[in-house]
């Protein structure tokens, strides 16, 4: 009974808006968790992808005002999609940071093998005329979203 008056206040609150849309976002399957992180070469056609996937992972997130929970209609989440969260954090459990994959993708242009291996040790950011260019985290499968108060 406790657990349906939480819901109710909750709803309460989020009708006359007295609270900060925050959650812990729970993936709901094991390895969902995809972490892409892209890289250009300056000067040059040369691009390339490093593609993680954790094994499990918990993250605390803040809506963007205006989006609604209940409107919630998709399986897949970007967490870096900032039309939707306004912040998201990865939180420490015992399994935080099991990359189960780790692959390099999307290879374009004259990659030589050395940079090929920094991108794929996630050492990208060392490469002299490498820069970061599109980042995405995003939950593949669906979650559980619990308040947090």
């Amino acid at each position: 009974m406790l657990f349906a008056t939480f819901d109710y206040t909750l709803m309460l609150c989020a009708e006359l808006g007295d609270y900060e849309m925050r959650y812990v976002l729970k993936p709901e399957f094991k390895k969902c968790v995809v972490q892409t992180q892209s890289w250009k070469k300056k000067g040059s056609s040369a691009a390339a992808s490093l593609e993680e996937i954790y094994r499990y992972e918990e993250f605390e997130v803040e809506l963007q005002e205006g989006v609604a929970l209940e409107d919630w209609d998709s399986e897949q989440v970007e967490l870096t999609d900032t039309s939707i969260f306004a912040s998201y954090k990865w939180l420490d459990n015992p399994v935080s940071g099991d990359v189960v994959y780790r692959a390099v993708t999307d290879v374009d242009g004259d990659i030589s093998d050395e940079e090929e291996e920094a991108i794929a040790d996630d050492r990208a950011d060392n490469l002299e005329d490498w820069e970061a260019t599109k980042y995405t985290l995003e939950i593949q499968c669906e979650s559980v979203w619990l308040p947090v108060s």
